[in-house]
């Protein structure tokens, strides 16, 4: 018998708003078939967006991106009891949150990765075994948040190619598959932005087996890279703050189902849809969408692609007072209104002057400028 083993991976996890109150009423947050998927897996590996922290010390640290306690139970009763934590959200509650979440984890026998009291522990891999395979799972996240250090707790966050391959030579003697989880960089496009995905390809050439991210909350592509599968973003698979309702694809994401056998691996995508008036997650019916998404896959004409999404990021947050694009009934004459509204409010300069001090926001503005000047010149996008 082969070398088998199969795990699912999941997007961003933070039971908020709706989420959250479905929770508290003791009702299902997947539906009946993801449920059933996810037990059906060796290993549910989570991206748990926030400590796991009770409403008072989320006060404290005014922290909106946490996860009530509840749901560990209920995640762990769905076989999900592996969480990456290098994220830049589990320490919105500090040292302290830090701890209540190690505990809680640890008490529901629940295995994480990626974050510690030291850099020593954060850049630790996880090993994961099942009968005659064991895999090593790497947590790094974007320079944001709080770091770990020599004697510093914190996430793991490194940029240096060197220390990662050293790490990866070192997880390669305990483990025969070698997957890193990375955190970080732009947020909301549907394509990568060219410096993260130039990073990700260096870091598919060190030795790592595969490659899967988060934090852009939206589903990105895949790419294979000397055989290696980069998944760049699987988008929210729970998740619902006021700051995501008016992002367009923000309540779509995806499951990674990888089956890993005799050294190789095999992917599926299963794409979700995140219903944020109900609480509830279900696989995406709808065909418009999931023809939509198939482009996402196509870095034929990538350059173009992302300008194009940077331009509708950028001015769907500095434009746009409704899901973007507008609705086609609404007269234009009340886009321009709202448009001379905005640039007439000092808050929308100082959003401008964040947005280009920031290196992933102001990645995405040069790129929505350069969209907009070639369509204004060449009279096409």
């Amino acid at each position: 018998m082969g070398k088998q083993m199969n795990v699912l991976f999941t997007g961003d996890l933070c039971f908020s708003g709706s989420f959250a109150q479905r929770l508290e009423e003791g009702m299902a947050i997947f539906s009946e078939e993801l449920e059933e998927l996810f037990r059906q897996q060796v290993y549910c590996i989570g991206n748990l967006e926030g400590p796991l922290v009770a409403p008072a010390l989320a006060q404290k640290h005014r922290a909106k991106i946490i996860n009530p306690p509840a749901c560990l139970p209920y995640l762990m009763s769905l076989n999900a009891k592996v969480f990456t934590l290098a994220n830049n959200h589990t320490f919105d509650c500090g040292k302290e949150g830090f701890l209540q979440t190690r505990e809680q984890l640890a008490e529901s026998q629940a295995r994480w990765f990626g974050a510690g009291e030291s850099w020593g522990e954060a850049s630790k891999p996880l090993i994961l075994s099942h009968e005659e395979h064991t895999v090593a799972l790497l947590g790094i996240s974007f320079r944001e948040g709080m770091l770990a250090g020599p004697n510093k707790a914190g996430v793991f966050s490194t940029q240096n190619i060197h220390v990662i391959t050293g790490l990866i030579q070192e997880a390669r003697k305990k483990a025969d598959t070698v997957i890193i989880c990375y955190h970080g960089e732009e947020e909301y496009t549907q394509f990568p932005m060219p410096s993260r995905r130039k990073w990700l390809h260096q870091l598919a050439e060190q030795g790592v087996d595969a490659i899967v991210c988060h934090h852009p909350h939206v589903l990105q592509g895949i790419e294979y890279v000397q055989g290696v599968p980069i998944c760049y973003s699987l988008g929210n698979t729970v998740f619902d703050v006021a700051g995501h309702r008016h992002r367009s694809f923000t309540d779509m994401g995806g499951l990674l189902q990888m089956q890993i056998e005799n050294g190789n691996i095999h992917i599926r995508l299963i794409p979700i849809r995140l219903d944020r008036d109900k609480g509830l997650v279900a696989v995406l019916q709808s065909q418009k969408s999931l023809t939509d998404l198939a482009d996402i896959h196509d870095f034929s004409q990538y350059q173009r692609r992302w300008e194009e999404e940077a331009f509708r990021v950028f001015q769907e947050r500095h434009f746009s007072a409704a899901p973007f694009p507008p609705s086609p009934t609404a007269p234009p004459v009340g886009k321009w209104k709202r448009m001379a509204k905005k640039l007439g409010r000092r808050s929308f300069y100082k959003t401008l002057f964040a947005t280009l001090y920031y290196p992933n926001s102001r990645a995405i503005f040069v790129a929505a400028i350069r969209y907009q000047i070639r369509k204004t010149f060449s009279g096409r996008p």
